[in-house]
């Protein structure tokens, strides 16, 4: 059990007897912070990894941090230099299980969509889950939305999600898979350039 599923059944155990007394951050606040990008490089030998800031997109589940938010993840491939992108998001709630099958972007286009995990975190009596699932997002649509953009996701059933990605987060990301980039090129200059010639003497 992950120690997020630890924190969010003590909560539930603590909201049985009493009011929680953790505040939670309002999605307002969470917004109004500086986006800042994390970058990792030691996922993979060929991949860069970026991860941007968590937002909120409703109140934090029992006012347990990382619950009820989204983030963009990018990956950079030092080979090529393509770009993938996903649109994160993880959400915990009391009720029946959710299952999301599809997203779509904002002029209705759809994308691909990923279920990365459904863990129950307890039944009293009521049971809770937490999903984690993300729509791929193509470069040419990341980039083209430097004002935002706005995925909608529909569960099994017909429950509709819209999650708004404000246009400083999409840009910041950018930015910075753009700066990472350009390190690149001289690399991957000098890695697909012809072998210079064996100007060894003869041995004849």
């Amino acid at each position: 059990m992950t120690r997020r599923r630890h924190v969010l059944v003590a909560a539930l155990a603590g909201l049985a007897v009493s009011a929680c007394a953790v505040k939670p951050q309002s999605p307002t606040a969470e917004k109004a912070a500086t986006p800042v990008v994390v970058v990792r490089e030691d996922v993979s030998a060929r991949y860069i990894e970026f991860i941007g800031p968590k937002i909120l997109y409703a109140e934090p589940f029992l006012g347990v941090p990382d619950t009820n938010y989204f983030a963009l993840r990018s990956w950079l491939d030092k080979r090529t230099g393509v770009v993938t992108h996903q649109l994160y998001v993880s959400e915990s709630y009391v009720g029946a299980r959710r299952t999301w099958q599809s997203a779509r972007d904002g002029k209705g286009d759809p994308l691909p969509i990923a279920a990365i995990g459904n863990h129950k975190i307890a039944c009293r009596p009521s049971c809770s889950y937490t999903d984690d699932f993300a729509a791929t997002l193509p470069d040419a649509l990341l980039r083209g939305s430097p004002g935002g953009l706005a995925v909608t996701f529909v569960a099994q059933g017909g429950s509709l999600k819209t999650i708004a990605v404000p246009a400083e987060v999409v840009q910041v990301e950018l930015a910075t898979i753009d700066t990472w980039r350009r390190r690149l090129e001289p690399v991957k200059t000098a890695s697909t350039a012809s072998p210079a010639p064996d100007r060894r003497p003869s041995s004849r």
